[in-house]
């Protein structure tokens, strides 16, 4: 029989089942507890295939972009094209996933 859990009052052995409820951790810690995997180009486990990213060629390295997508549409951050990576920006901010969007992507 494999590992189980003794009761020392009633001097039975029982299957112990636990669950992982919520943690408070950095984000290398969440890639491990969780198994999303939080390098490379769609590393934002809220966001996925939306994730804005850029390859850094000096660097070797992606960088995470697009976060004027969550600004007002006429706020001056998003015409700025001198302060930003040289483009305006005009997007919407994406909706998150859905449970059943993340289980999909399983």
């Amino acid at each position: 029989m494999g590992w189980g859990a003794y009761d020392a009052y009633s001097k039975t052995k029982f299957k112990l089942h636990g669950a992982f409820h919520s943690t408070s951790n950095d984000f290398p810690a969440y890639a491990n507890s969780s198994g999303w995997n939080t390098k490379g180009r769609f590393a934002c486990p809220s966001y996925a295939r939306d994730t804005h990213s850029m390859w850094l060629d000096n660097g070797h390295k992606f960088c995470y972009v697009g976060h004027r997508r969550w600004l007002l549409e006429n706020h001056p951050f998003c015409f700025d094209d001198v302060g930003f990576h040289g483009s305006i920006e005009l997007g919407h901010a994406p909706k998150p996933c859905s449970g059943i969007d993340v289980l999909l992507q399983l």
